[in-house]
């Protein structure tokens, strides 16, 4: 009998208000650790991505790179950028230098254009 009522008298104290407070306030704290952990670790999977991003970027960039020295490290190559860099010919070679031809200009002063109310009235000329 003795153990019913040290049983009974256990439960009204567990579910009163100043344990339910307690409990709740304890809950609260845990809540609050456990959503800053969540944050962190967001975050950190936000900059995982960025950093991935970053890798491939600097992986491909390598890879350029690569075929470039390659491509440099032949003779023609070398001679491909000394002629694209400083526009120069061997000797025996002529070099053609292709200039577009300038656009006319356009003087503001010959188009003139007559309104429909300058026909209408006579004389009134609007430039461009």
């Amino acid at each position: 009998m003795f153990d019913f009522y040290e049983k009974r008298r256990m439960k009204q104290w567990l579910y009163s208000w100043p344990s339910l407070l307690v409990l709740l306030i304890i809950s609260g704290f845990l809540i609050h650790g456990v959503w800053e952990v969540y944050q962190q670790e967001r975050q950190t999977r936000v900059n995982k991505n960025q950093r991935l991003a970053h890798l491939e970027e600097l992986e491909d960039r390598k890879e350029a790179l690569e075929e470039e020295i390659a491509r440099l490290g032949t003779a023609r190559g070398v001679e491909e950028e000394i002629r694209q860099k400083f526009e120069v010919a061997k000797a025996g070679e002529a070099v053609i230098v292709i200039v577009e031809q300038p656009l006319k200009d356009l003087n503001t002063e010959s188009v003139i254009e007559e309104s429909f109310l300058s026909r209408f009235f006579g004389g009134v000329i609007f430039w461009r």
